[in-house]
Protein backbone atom coordinates (compact mmCIF):
# COMPACT_ATOMS: atom_id res chain seq x y z
CA UNK A 1 0.00 0.00 0.00
CA UNK A 2 2.00 3.47 -1.34
CA UNK A 3 -0.26 5.25 1.18
CA UNK A 4 1.36 5.27 5.05
CA UNK A 5 -1.74 6.77 6.50
CA UNK A 6 -3.99 4.70 4.88
CA UNK A 7 -1.97 1.65 6.18
CA UNK A 8 -1.83 2.67 9.58
CA UNK A 9 -5.62 2.88 10.05
CA UNK A 10 -5.84 -0.28 8.28
CA UNK A 11 -2.92 -1.67 11.02
CA UNK A 12 -5.19 0.00 13.91
CA UNK A 13 -8.36 -2.17 12.31
CA UNK A 14 -6.63 -5.00 12.55
CA UNK A 15 -4.68 -4.53 15.65
CA UNK A 16 -8.35 -4.67 17.33
CA UNK A 17 -9.21 -7.88 15.34
CA UNK A 18 -6.20 -9.35 16.80
CA UNK A 19 -8.06 -9.70 20.28
CA UNK A 20 -11.15 -10.79 18.97
CA UNK A 21 -12.09 -14.67 19.44
CA UNK A 22 -10.63 -16.32 15.99
CA UNK A 23 -8.12 -13.23 16.06
CA UNK A 24 -6.35 -11.61 13.29
CA UNK A 25 -2.70 -10.37 12.71
CA UNK A 26 -1.28 -8.40 9.86
CA UNK A 27 2.18 -10.28 8.67
CA UNK A 28 5.36 -8.57 7.39
CA UNK A 29 6.01 -11.09 4.40
CA UNK A 30 3.09 -12.32 1.70
CA UNK A 31 4.95 -15.80 1.97
CA UNK A 32 3.29 -15.80 5.88
CA UNK A 33 -0.19 -14.90 5.06
CA UNK A 34 -3.68 -16.44 4.38
CA UNK A 35 -4.97 -13.47 2.80
CA UNK A 36 -3.70 -10.63 0.68
CA UNK A 37 -4.97 -7.12 0.96
CA UNK A 38 -4.39 -5.11 -2.61
CA UNK A 39 -5.59 -1.57 -3.40
CA UNK A 40 -7.00 -2.17 -6.83
CA UNK A 41 -9.33 0.06 -9.05
CA UNK A 42 -10.06 -2.34 -11.76
CA UNK A 43 -10.46 -5.87 -12.78
CA UNK A 44 -7.13 -5.68 -15.00
CA UNK A 45 -5.67 -4.23 -11.80
CA UNK A 46 -6.71 -7.33 -9.51
CA UNK A 47 -6.15 -9.60 -11.90
CA UNK A 48 -2.32 -8.76 -11.67
CA UNK A 49 -2.73 -10.00 -8.21
CA UNK A 50 -4.50 -13.39 -9.18
CA UNK A 51 -2.84 -16.40 -9.41
CA UNK A 52 -4.54 -20.11 -9.44
CA UNK A 53 -0.92 -21.41 -9.84
CA UNK A 54 1.00 -19.51 -7.61
CA UNK A 55 0.92 -16.55 -5.32
CA UNK A 56 -2.91 -15.65 -4.01
CA UNK A 57 -6.21 -17.07 -5.68
CA UNK A 58 -9.15 -15.00 -6.33
CA UNK A 59 -11.02 -15.97 -2.96
CA UNK A 60 -7.74 -15.00 -0.80
CA UNK A 61 -7.51 -11.35 -2.36
CA UNK A 62 -9.06 -8.33 -0.52
CA UNK A 63 -9.82 -5.70 -2.63
CA UNK A 64 -9.75 -2.12 -1.40
CA UNK A 65 -10.78 -0.15 -3.61
CA UNK A 66 -14.07 3.04 -4.03
CA UNK A 67 -15.81 0.83 -6.39
CA UNK A 68 -15.99 -3.06 -6.27
CA UNK A 69 -14.66 -4.88 -9.36
CA UNK A 70 -16.24 -7.55 -10.64
CA UNK A 71 -14.22 -10.32 -10.00
CA UNK A 72 -13.48 -9.26 -6.35
CA UNK A 73 -15.33 -11.60 -4.15
CA UNK A 74 -14.23 -9.66 -1.04
CA UNK A 75 -14.02 -6.03 -0.93
CA UNK A 76 -13.18 -3.16 1.21
CA UNK A 77 -14.65 0.06 0.93
CA UNK A 78 -11.80 3.05 0.14
CA UNK A 79 -13.60 6.11 1.50
CA UNK A 80 -12.23 9.26 0.19
CA UNK A 81 -8.94 10.85 1.00
CA UNK A 82 -9.16 12.09 4.22
CA UNK A 83 -12.01 10.13 5.46
CA UNK A 84 -11.11 5.99 7.15
CA UNK A 85 -12.46 3.47 6.31
CA UNK A 86 -15.73 2.01 8.57
CA UNK A 87 -14.82 -0.39 11.26
CA UNK A 88 -18.52 -1.69 11.00
CA UNK A 89 -18.05 -2.46 6.90
CA UNK A 90 -14.14 -3.74 8.17
CA UNK A 91 -15.77 -6.15 11.11
CA UNK A 92 -18.74 -7.35 8.97
CA UNK A 93 -16.35 -8.23 6.29
CA UNK A 94 -13.58 -10.60 8.67
CA UNK A 95 -16.37 -12.30 9.97
CA UNK A 96 -17.83 -13.23 6.65
CA UNK A 97 -14.26 -14.12 5.42
CA UNK A 98 -13.70 -16.12 8.68
CA UNK A 99 -17.00 -18.30 7.44
CA UNK A 100 -16.34 -18.77 4.56
CA UNK A 101 -12.59 -19.89 5.13
CA UNK A 102 -14.11 -22.75 8.01
CA UNK A 103 -16.61 -23.88 5.78
CA UNK A 104 -13.91 -24.49 2.76
CA UNK A 105 -11.25 -26.60 5.18
CA UNK A 106 -10.17 -29.20 3.06
CA UNK A 107 -11.34 -32.56 4.90
CA UNK A 108 -8.60 -34.93 5.46
CA UNK A 109 -6.87 -37.76 3.30
CA UNK A 110 -7.68 -41.12 3.23
CA UNK A 111 -10.93 -42.81 4.09
CA UNK A 112 -13.77 -40.18 4.41
CA UNK A 113 -17.12 -40.86 6.10
CA UNK A 114 -19.98 -39.48 4.03
CA UNK A 115 -20.40 -35.68 3.54
CA UNK A 116 -22.43 -34.00 6.12
CA UNK A 117 -24.41 -30.42 4.68
CA UNK A 118 -22.69 -27.80 5.78
CA UNK A 119 -24.66 -24.91 7.70
CA UNK A 120 -25.27 -21.92 5.51
CA UNK A 121 -23.33 -18.95 7.18
CA UNK A 122 -24.97 -16.30 9.07
CA UNK A 123 -26.05 -13.27 6.76
CA UNK A 124 -24.96 -10.32 8.64
CA UNK A 125 -26.66 -7.94 6.30
CA UNK A 126 -30.10 -9.91 6.52
CA UNK A 127 -30.58 -10.27 10.26
CA UNK A 128 -29.23 -6.99 11.88
CA UNK A 129 -31.63 -5.97 14.20
CA UNK A 130 -31.18 -4.19 17.44
CA UNK A 131 -33.41 -3.25 20.18
CA UNK A 132 -33.63 0.29 22.01
CA UNK A 133 -35.48 -0.15 25.41
CA UNK A 134 -35.18 2.10 28.53
CA UNK A 135 -37.52 3.95 31.11
CA UNK A 136 -40.58 6.42 29.48
CA UNK A 137 -38.05 10.04 28.72
CA UNK A 138 -34.79 8.57 28.09
CA UNK A 139 -35.03 9.35 24.79
CA UNK A 140 -36.04 6.43 22.88
CA UNK A 141 -38.25 7.45 19.93
CA UNK A 142 -36.22 10.33 19.48
CA UNK A 143 -33.28 8.05 18.98
CA UNK A 144 -35.00 6.17 16.48
CA UNK A 145 -36.27 9.31 14.43
CA UNK A 146 -32.13 11.04 14.94
CA UNK A 147 -30.78 7.67 13.32
CA UNK A 148 -33.75 6.46 10.69
CA UNK A 149 -34.91 9.96 9.72
CA UNK A 150 -38.66 9.89 7.61
CA UNK A 151 -38.02 6.07 7.87
CA UNK A 152 -40.02 5.69 11.10
CA UNK A 153 -43.35 3.95 12.84
CA UNK A 154 -44.20 5.47 15.72
CA UNK A 155 -47.41 3.95 17.68
CA UNK A 156 -47.92 7.31 20.16
CA UNK A 157 -50.40 7.75 22.29
CA UNK A 158 -51.60 9.93 25.38
CA UNK A 159 -50.59 8.55 28.51
CA UNK A 160 -52.94 7.53 30.68
CA UNK A 161 -51.44 7.77 34.16
CA UNK A 162 -48.71 9.48 36.02
CA UNK A 163 -46.15 9.95 32.73
CA UNK A 164 -49.00 12.31 31.35
CA UNK A 165 -47.53 14.71 34.44
CA UNK A 166 -43.86 14.36 31.90
CA UNK A 167 -44.56 14.42 27.82
CA UNK A 168 -47.86 14.17 26.50
CA UNK A 169 -48.05 11.01 24.65
CA UNK A 170 -45.34 7.87 24.81
CA UNK A 171 -45.06 5.01 23.24
CA UNK A 172 -47.56 2.26 23.61
CA UNK A 173 -46.54 -0.47 21.15
CA UNK A 174 -43.15 -0.04 19.04
CA UNK A 175 -41.12 2.11 17.46
CA UNK A 176 -39.63 0.95 14.16
CA UNK A 177 -36.92 2.36 11.93
CA UNK A 178 -34.30 1.02 9.07
CA UNK A 179 -30.79 2.60 8.87
CA UNK A 180 -28.64 2.59 5.66
CA UNK A 181 -24.85 1.27 7.33
CA UNK A 182 -23.56 1.57 3.85
CA UNK A 183 -24.74 0.62 0.03
CA UNK A 184 -25.35 -3.05 1.08
CA UNK A 185 -26.34 -3.03 5.09
CA UNK A 186 -29.98 -2.39 6.14
CA UNK A 187 -30.15 -2.04 9.76
CA UNK A 188 -33.93 -2.51 11.86
CA UNK A 189 -34.13 -0.27 14.91
CA UNK A 190 -36.80 -1.57 17.41
CA UNK A 191 -37.86 0.76 20.13
CA UNK A 192 -39.99 -0.68 23.36
CA UNK A 193 -42.40 1.22 25.46
CA UNK A 194 -41.04 2.32 28.66
CA UNK A 195 -43.90 2.17 30.81
CA UNK A 196 -43.74 -0.89 32.77
CA UNK A 197 -46.87 -2.08 32.36
CA UNK A 198 -46.27 -2.89 28.52
CA UNK A 199 -42.98 -4.83 29.02
CA UNK A 200 -44.36 -7.27 27.30
CA UNK A 201 -43.82 -5.92 24.65
CA UNK A 202 -39.69 -5.93 25.04
CA UNK A 203 -40.07 -9.66 25.58
CA UNK A 204 -41.31 -9.85 21.69
CA UNK A 205 -39.39 -7.21 20.21
CA UNK A 206 -36.18 -8.81 21.30
CA UNK A 207 -36.66 -11.76 19.80
CA UNK A 208 -34.01 -12.30 16.99
CA UNK A 209 -31.93 -8.70 17.97
CA UNK A 210 -28.13 -9.21 17.91
CA UNK A 211 -28.12 -6.67 20.88
CA UNK A 212 -29.74 -3.72 22.89
CA UNK A 213 -28.64 -0.33 23.57
CA UNK A 214 -30.06 0.67 27.13
CA UNK A 215 -30.99 4.33 27.24
CA UNK A 216 -31.11 5.69 31.05
CA UNK A 217 -32.03 9.56 31.56
CA UNK A 218 -29.84 11.56 33.80
CA UNK A 219 -32.63 13.43 34.69
CA UNK A 220 -34.20 10.25 36.28
CA UNK A 221 -34.87 10.73 40.03
CA UNK A 222 -32.47 7.24 40.19
CA UNK A 223 -31.12 6.63 36.77
CA UNK A 224 -28.61 3.70 38.28
CA UNK A 225 -32.18 1.72 39.72
CA UNK A 226 -33.18 2.56 36.05
CA UNK A 227 -30.05 0.59 34.63
CA UNK A 228 -30.47 -1.95 36.68
CA UNK A 229 -33.78 -2.68 36.03
CA UNK A 230 -33.15 -3.27 32.13
CA UNK A 231 -30.24 -4.86 33.07
CA UNK A 232 -32.05 -7.69 35.43
CA UNK A 233 -35.06 -7.28 32.86
CA UNK A 234 -33.22 -8.45 30.13
CA UNK A 235 -30.62 -10.71 32.00
CA UNK A 236 -31.70 -13.96 30.37
CA UNK A 237 -30.53 -12.03 26.45
CA UNK A 238 -27.87 -10.52 27.72
CA UNK A 239 -26.46 -13.93 28.72
CA UNK A 240 -25.39 -14.55 25.25
CA UNK A 241 -25.56 -11.01 23.73
CA UNK A 242 -24.06 -7.60 23.78
CA UNK A 243 -25.28 -4.18 25.23
CA UNK A 244 -23.98 -0.97 25.06
CA UNK A 245 -25.73 1.74 27.09
CA UNK A 246 -26.26 5.67 26.34
CA UNK A 247 -26.82 8.32 29.32
CA UNK A 248 -28.91 10.62 28.13
CA UNK A 249 -30.12 14.26 29.76
CA UNK A 250 -27.00 15.08 30.71
CA UNK A 251 -27.50 18.79 29.59
CA UNK A 252 -30.32 18.82 32.45
CA UNK A 253 -28.52 16.86 35.24
CA UNK A 254 -24.74 16.23 35.06
CA UNK A 255 -24.70 13.61 37.41
CA UNK A 256 -24.55 10.21 38.40
CA UNK A 257 -20.92 10.57 36.14
CA UNK A 258 -19.62 7.68 33.89
CA UNK A 259 -17.64 6.63 36.93
CA UNK A 260 -20.81 6.01 38.80
CA UNK A 261 -22.56 4.16 36.20
CA UNK A 262 -19.41 2.36 36.02
CA UNK A 263 -19.15 1.76 38.99
CA UNK A 264 -22.49 0.18 39.47
CA UNK A 265 -21.75 -2.50 36.39
CA UNK A 266 -18.89 -3.47 37.92
CA UNK A 267 -20.62 -4.55 40.95
CA UNK A 268 -23.00 -6.26 39.10
CA UNK A 269 -20.05 -8.00 37.37
CA UNK A 270 -20.71 -6.32 33.85
CA UNK A 271 -18.60 -4.28 31.56
CA UNK A 272 -20.93 -3.02 28.85
CA UNK A 273 -19.89 0.08 27.24
CA UNK A 274 -21.49 3.14 28.40
CA UNK A 275 -21.21 6.76 26.36
CA UNK A 276 -23.16 10.07 27.15
CA UNK A 277 -25.15 11.30 24.52
CA UNK A 278 -27.09 13.46 22.91
CA UNK A 279 -30.34 11.67 21.44
CA UNK A 280 -30.97 14.19 18.78
CA UNK A 281 -27.54 13.49 17.96
CA UNK A 282 -26.52 11.31 14.90
CA UNK A 283 -23.14 10.78 15.72
CA UNK A 284 -23.86 10.08 19.44
CA UNK A 285 -25.92 7.52 18.19
CA UNK A 286 -24.10 5.95 15.68
CA UNK A 287 -21.34 5.39 18.16
CA UNK A 288 -23.73 3.73 20.33
CA UNK A 289 -24.65 1.53 17.11
CA UNK A 290 -21.43 1.10 15.86
CA UNK A 291 -20.12 -0.27 19.37
CA UNK A 292 -23.20 -2.73 20.18
CA UNK A 293 -22.37 -4.29 16.41
CA UNK A 294 -18.66 -4.33 16.86
CA UNK A 295 -18.78 -6.04 19.83
CA UNK A 296 -21.44 -8.22 18.66
CA UNK A 297 -20.23 -9.53 15.01
CA UNK A 298 -16.11 -9.81 16.65
CA UNK A 299 -17.45 -11.84 19.49
CA UNK A 300 -20.82 -13.67 18.23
Amino acid sequence: MSNPDEATVLNNLFSHANRWQQPWQVVPDADMADLLLVTANSSEELAGWHSDTGGFTQDRLICYSQQRPQEARWHLRRPPQGQTPSPLEFTILLKEISQALALATPAPTGLQPAPRPRAQPFDWREKLKILIVGSVGSGKTTAISTLCGDKVISTEAAPSDQTQLHKQSTTVAMDFGTLALNEDTQLHVYGAPGQRRFDFMGEILIQKALGIIILVSNAASDSIKELNYYLDAHREFLANHHAVIGVTHNDVSPTPSLNEYTRALQARGASWPIFKVDARQHGDLMQLVTTLLGSTIAHG
